[in-house]
């Protein structure tokens, strides 16, 4: 579909077209999780980025960066706005190759706790939603890379469930406790920690970033970080 009439669609049909591009890729898939499941629910994490993203993107040929991939949404809305695209994400399981072949998108396997950004370039906006409590180490080396790789007044868009309302009775390390990754370290695919508004901004803070907005929705904590 042109850019243009991308352009043109109401917010909510412009994610709809997202996801039927998606579902096409993936109704070949023996039971494939973005249809079964994640296609309905993925929205109900992050939905108001959109409008942020929608702000950030829509005079085009922008650079965004997604860390975590997984099935391409937010990075494939982005493109179709006229960016390009750039994917990572530690495992290939959820991804498409015929959208990476489709469209201009790059994509590696990478793992960003334990390996570096694989291109050089400064990117404009990058996105990191539901990621941040899976990784296995403390995230401000994350952050430092991020913000390395982000342009002057990039944007880092982060969507990651918030601990009061998922887990209001479990006490999670404190973020400035968490061991740091070093060589050869072990990863295990998991929820690892959920977080407090007051560490995500404690943690923002820390690595250079200023926060635009920091919002709750539907028990995820949003934040837009401006470098």
């Amino acid at each position: 579909m042109p850019t243009s009439d991308f352009r043109e669609m109401p917010q909510e049909e412009r994610l709809r077209h997202v996801q039927s591009i998606l579902a096409r890729y993936h109704a070949a898939r023996e039971r494939s999780p973005y249809l079964e499941a994640y296609k309905e629910a993925e929205a109900g994490y992050w939905y108001p980025l959109l409008s942020v993203m929608d702000a950030a993107l829509r005079s085009g040929n922008k650079k965004v960066l997604d860390i975590g991939t997984a099935y391409g949404t937010l990075l494939l809305y982005s493109v179709l706005w006229g960016n390009e695209g750039f994917g990572i994400d530690m495992t290939d399981a959820y991804w498409s190759k015929e959208l990476e072949a489709e469209y201009p998108i790059s994509w590696s396997k990478t793992n960003i706790e334990a390996e570096a950004v694989p291109w050089p370039h400064s990117f404009d906006v990058v996105i990191f939603t539901e990621v941040l409590e899976h990784m296995n180490y403390n995230p401000v080396p994350v952050f430092h890379k991020i913000h390395q790789c982000l342009a002057p007044g990039g944007l880092l868009l982060i969507s990651t469930p918030w601990s009061r309302h998922y887990t209001p009775n479990h006490r999670w390390p404190d973020v400035f406790d968490l061991p740091y990754y070093q060589e050869g370290g072990a990863f295990v695919d998991a929820e690892c920690k959920y977080y407090t508004i007051d560490e995500l901004v404690a943690l923002s803070l820390h690595t250079g970033f200023a926060i635009q907005f920091l919002q709750l929705y539907q028990g995820h904590l949003l934040a837009g970080l401006v470098k």
